[in-house]
């Protein structure tokens, strides 16, 4: 049969629902394995937010940072995000703090100072 359009969002919403469901359920077996481990945290952190799903990929690579507070990628990743969702305070402290964290990397460094830039231009 034809699906009724004023039940889709509430089957998305469901969907949605189901899917964080599993994805904390596989976290949990990943840190039992491995604990206190950023990893997991910091891949679906980034996979989120390459899908633009930045609210919750900020939760996700946040608690990675938490884990491995002297890992820059978390740290990268976070300040990209919020740049591209247009959160330029959070940004600019996350990647203020990427740098410090790797003053060799080039992803950090660049968007760094392009969002400083912005800021002076305002």
């Amino acid at each position: 049969g034809q699906v009724e359009h004023r039940t889709i969002p509430l089957t998305v919403c469901k969907e949605t629902r189901r899917v964080r469901i599993v994805v904390q359920k596989l976290l949990d077996e990943f840190d039992h394995v491995f604990p206190g481990s950023h990893t997991a945290y910091f891949e679906v952190g980034r996979t989120l937010s390459e899908n633009r799903q930045y609210a919750e990929a900020a939760k996700f690579l946040n608690e990675a940072e938490r884990r491995r507070p002297m890992l820059p990628e978390p740290v990268i990743e976070l300040g990209l995000l919020e740049m591209q969702s247009g959160r330029d305070v959070e940004a600019r402290r996350a990647l203020r703090r990427a740098a410090q964290l790797d003053s060799f990397n080039d992803r950090a460094a660049n968007s760094l100072e392009l969002i400083e830039e912005l800021r002076q231009g305002d």
